[in-house]
């Protein structure tokens, strides 16, 4: 799709080198050179990766590329063990909280559930006018929120079980590029328009055809441009938000302030994500590098150098007492780093 393709690097195409066995760390400020053990490398994608996520169970990864494919890999032994083929670019793909389910996000305007036993289709939900960018599960797996593309501004709810849609709702002006879930049930939506939204979506039946304008009304801006992924901090008490304006903004739930204003990057900054003990937000973006923040403090803790291109996924994750961090972007290899 040319309008995420155009907002989210102006050099999708090119490629990134994986630095396997040294890695740069920047440690209050001072580098050093830092041995990893050799970070693994999952290869198979001929494209952009631009999403990644682990089963709860920690056994999958999960990758959406712009090569039309979704691809679930043993991260342990580095075997892909399904190749899911889409009509068009896959921009998310996610596990529920269960683990039943597998959905993601594309660019011909489709959801595909899939059973995680086998990998088949069980459902496509159909209702966006154009490509979808975004997705999330509720808490308790039984509602997917969509976020819609430049043809489309809206956000929409299914419920997993029945692939039914619940509500739409309206408000964003442009294309929606990340959707979450707070532990309560609240949900943000992060969009081109430089705004976020908060919704309490539950509140309320609404029209019965499932449409429904801004249900808790609260618009958080302050981003000058483009915004990108959003997740919510552990405790749910707070938002982080991505942005093209090169920073990551943390903002209070309850009542929609801007608590804190990172400058990380002097490049647009795409995703981001919680390290399993809340404590640290990993950032990336086109500056081709993984920034490791300290987000209560503003402290940069570290950097992870090595790729040569825009990186645009990032994800925490732990498994047999190590945690995990994994990436990819530009050169469709995705990086699993050791980060004990």
């Amino acid at each position: 799709n040319a309008g995420f393709s155009q907002r989210w690097s102006d050099a999708l195409k090119c490629r990134f080198a994986l630095a396997a066995a040294t890695m740069l760390l920047q440690v209050q400020g001072i580098w050093k050179a830092q041995e990893f053990a050799p970070g693994r490398a999952l290869t198979g994608h001929r494209d952009n990766v631009y999403s990644l996520a682990v089963s709860p169970d920690g056994r999958w990864v999960v990758s959406a590329s712009e090569d039309m494919t979704a691809c679930v890999w043993d991260w342990q032994s580095g075997k892909r063990i399904a190749r899911l083929e889409h009509a068009g670019p896959v921009y998310e793909a996610l596990f529920s909280p269960d683990g039943r389910w597998l959905a993601t996000a594309d660019g011909d305007a489709k959801v595909h559930l899939y059973t995680t036993e086998g990998f088949r289709v069980a459902r496509v939900l159909a209702g966006h006018s154009g490509p979808v960018y975004a997705l999330a599960f509720s808490p308790e797996g039984k509602w997917l929120a969509t976020g819609g593309g430049e043809k489309d501004h809206t956000c929409r709810i299914w419920e997993v079980g029945t692939g039914q849609l619940v509500k739409t709702l309206h408000g964003h002006t442009d294309a929606i590029y990340g959707v979450a879930f707070a532990a309560d049930g609240t949900l943000a939506t992060a969009s081109g328009d430089k705004t976020l939204r908060l919704w309490n979506w539950q509140r309320g039946k609404g029209p019965q055809n499932g449409e429904c304008a801004s249900v808790m009304g609260r618009e958080l801006r302050g981003h000058n441009s483009y915004v990108y992924r959003c997740r919510f901090s552990l405790d749910g008490k707070y938002l982080a938000s991505a942005s093209h304006d090169r920073t990551v903004r943390i903002w209070e739930k309850e009542s929609g302030q801007l608590v804190q204003t990172l400058q990380l990057s002097k490049q647009p900054i795409y995703a981001l994500a919680f390290s399993p003990d809340g404590q640290l937000l990993a950032c990336v973006g086109e500056e081709h590098a993984v920034r490791l923040v300290n987000w209560r403090s503003g402290q940069i803790v570290g950097t992870l150098t090595g790729a040569k291109d825009a990186l645009y996924a990032v994800h925490w994750f732990s498994a047999g007492g190590k945690t995990w961090l994994i990436y990819g972007g530009g050169e469709s290899q995705i990086v699993l780093q050791p980060m004990n």
